[in-house]
């Protein structure tokens, strides 16, 4: 457990399952929920939250295929 210096993002999804994205104390990052906890330095929470992104455009380009 680190020292949170920021609270990035916290929600809710429909099913009701909750997120936190920290920024902790060093610099790392954190993505957690009720069991499961995410540490990335910051180039690789851009890189995942990238690779989010294009799935995301991915599915919005499917969904509008059918």
């Amino acid at each position: 457990m680190g020292i949170v210096e920021q609270l990035l993002a916290d929600f809710e999804t429909q099913s009701g399952q909750q997120y936190q994205i920290e920024l902790n104390e060093g610099g790392t990052i954190h993505i957690h929920t009720e069991h499961v906890r995410i540490d990335l330095t910051k180039e690789e929470f851009l890189q995942v939250a990238d690779a989010i992104s294009e799935g995301q455009e991915k599915l919005i380009q499917a969904k509008n295929e059918l």
